[in-house]
């Protein structure tokens, strides 16, 4: 009789465990697709929080993809790792408009990832630099394993009532198309519009670069354009230089206007009463919060230089 009812808490332990892993892989599958589908590209919506309430018109296009036959589960893998590719971009936006207020160009800004390697770890260190990147490289390696996984199982279970499903994706379709039309901000398709979206920034940069190429090698020198321009400088040593600073608002805040004011004007009598004279000019800036190099580029080549690839 023991052994009897040994046998049988473990079934019952077996049976649990089964059960748990049934409910808990779907689930937490659903969750992954939801925040993947949502998850916003800027650092100010992901803050605001909103982005959790927002209805992907992809969920039900998903639905609709895993009450299609077993045998194309193959398709599962291929959502699984569009929606890891837009996670990786949407984290590389919000760090971006973080730092430089502007979204990650993957044609662009790819030479950056190198530097900003450097940088980690000239910061941390080699080794702590080399194991964070090998956890962001895990993590969503993990992402991609779960969403792959979650989907083909949810499809697995699906199978049997796959027309009834199907016709459930059909109904989400098009209640979310009149919920639009109603004008309910929060219906959107954050995922295709966002991929849509990179897609044509990929085709217009790379568009752009041909078209800076052929205005660098067609571009005439300032002595063409406007003959005699420097002539006053002839036989003079000439510096220009760049001043890494807080930019104009030392000169229009209360705060500082005065007191650095009258701290240039000091400076500059004192060039003057030793032989040299100075100039100064404000410059839009081709860059923000970083990559100064790009604006001294911009100033040296009189072309306008926004990026690394440039």
């Amino acid at each position: 009789m023991l052994i009897i009812s040994k046998n049988r808490s473990n079934s019952s332990a077996g049976y649990i465990r089964t059960a748990f892993w049934a409910s808990a892989i779907p689930s937490i599958a659903l969750i992954a697709i939801f925040v993947a589908l949502a998850l916003p590209s800027n650092y100010v919506e992901f803050n605001e929080g909103y982005w959790l309430l927002v209805l992907p018109s992809e969920l039900f296009f998903i639905l609709l993809a895993l009450s299609l036959p077993y045998k194309y589960r193959a398709l599962n893998y291929v959502i699984a790792f569009v929606l890891c590719a837009s996670v990786a971009l949407k984290i590389g936006d919000i760090g971006m408009w973080r730092v430089y207020s502007r979204p990650f160009n993957i044609l662009l800004d790819g030479p950056l990832l190198l530097k900003g390697v450097h940088l980690l770890s000239g910061i941390l260190g080699s080794a702590i630099a080399s194991i964070i990147i090998l956890i962001a490289a895990l993590v969503l390696l993990c992402l991609l394993a779960v969403l792959g996984w979650g989907l083909v199982y949810i499809q697995k279970i699906l199978g049997s009532k796959a027309l009834l499903w199907r016709t459930a994706a059909g109904l989400g379709i098009f209640t979310w198309i009149i919920i639009v039309l109603l004008g309910w901000p929060l219906a959107r398709s954050p995922t295709l519009s966002y991929l849509w979206s990179r897609s044509y920034e990929l085709y217009t940069s790379w568009q752009d670069l041909i078209e800076f190429s052929t205005q660098l090698s067609q571009a005439p020198s300032p002595q063409e354009t406007q003959p005699g321009l420097l002539e006053q400088l002839k036989g003079h040593d000439v510096v220009l230089v760049f001043v890494e600073s807080y930019g104009r608002t030392l000169l229009t805040q209360q705060t500082s206007a005065e007191d650095f004011g009258n701290f240039l004007d000091t400076q500059y009598f004192k060039l003057q009463s030793s032989g040299f004279v100075a100039r100064s000019h404000f410059l839009t800036s081709s860059t923000v919060g970083g990559i100064s190099w790009l604006a001294h580029a911009t100033t040296l080549s009189g072309l306008w230089v926004n990026n690394q690839a440039r």
